[in-house]
């Protein structure tokens, strides 16, 4: 992993990146020119490596025949082609990705486990794929009422069954805290974590089962299940307690989707109880 290079030069390509995405808001092209940049100076500094760019162009023409392509049959093809390749970056199997090291080990509290967290290319670049072709963003003020009140009442009831399962079964305990790795973990936890995963999961996976479920008449909570549980299973480094609660979280990521069509309204969900775990439980877990 890089160990030996500047501070700055490591945070660069990742800044260009975040930037990338939040413009994915504001304007289209100038989200295209920091994603570019972002690949550029990631090559530059040794985070891109010549591997990776053998599967992005490959990634990018499904994201493309989902967007622009009607035929079932080429459809299906991109989906299963755009599936394997986004589970495989998300698992870290595609190479050529040399992924910044920010935490190594760190305890933010007294009783939490060591925490060691990247910055990862891989799921931003899922992320803008997807924001710039096939998901539909938030523009009006409007929009954006519903988003917050939807996020809000979700994110309350998220809190009080998650914290309180993950309480009971000793995976953490409440442990108020405002440490100095805060800042750099809520951005990265928003951007490279949060919007990358809601891209996928509920913007992806749970849009396209719901509409195979609205087709074949099944009912629109399956495709609310099988979205959560395959979140579950993308944190199965963490182990059976941490898929299971993520799998249950995932339930409520996906009602704020589902009620609102808005991947913002899961985003600030999953951001908020994250970051709730963050400052008010021990993080990542509890050590017995």
């Amino acid at each position: 992993m890089l160990t030996d290079l500047h501070l700055f030069d490591f945070y660069v390509p990742y800044i260009l990146l975040g930037l990338s995405l939040l413009l994915c808001w504001v304007s289209k092209k100038a989200a295209i020119v920091f994603f570019a940049a972002a690949l550029g100076v990631g090559y530059w500094f040794g985070n891109l490596k010549q591997e990776c760019f053998l599967a992005l162009p490959v990634l990018t023409a499904f994201a493309l025949a989902l967007r622009y392509t009607s035929y079932k049959s080429l459809r299906f093809l991109a989906h299963l082609g755009f599936s394997a390749l986004a589970f495989g970056l998300f698992f870290h199997k595609i190479p050529g990705f040399n992924n910044f090291k920010v935490f190594d080990g760190t305890q933010v509290c007294g009783a939490c486990a060591p925490l060691t967290m990247y910055l990862n290319f891989e799921g931003g670049i899922i992320a803008f794929l997807l924001l710039t072709t096939i998901i539909p963003l938030a523009k009006s003020g409007k929009d954006w009422t519903q988003i917050f009140q939807t996020a809000s009442f979700w994110l309350i009831l998220c809190v009080f069954a998650l914290m309180a399962a993950a309480t009971y079964i000793g995976y953490v305990k409440f442990d108020m805290k405002f440490p100095p790795q805060t800042y750099v973990f809520a951005l990265n936890n928003l951007i490279l974590v949060c919007i990358a995963e809601e891209a996928f999961f509920r913007g992806y996976i749970q849009k396209y089962l719901t509409s195979f479920c609205t087709r074949y008449q099944f009912p629109k909570l399956l495709a609310l299940a099988i979205a959560s549980i395959l979140f579950g299973f993308r944190h199965l480094a963490g182990g059976p307690a941490f898929i299971g609660l993520s799998a249950i979280a995932g339930l409520f990521y996906g009602a704020a989707y589902m009620k609102t069509g808005r991947i913002e309204a899961s985003i600030i969900t999953h951001f908020g109880l994250n970051l709730i775990h963050f400052l008010f439980f021990s993080y990542p877990f509890l050590i017995h």
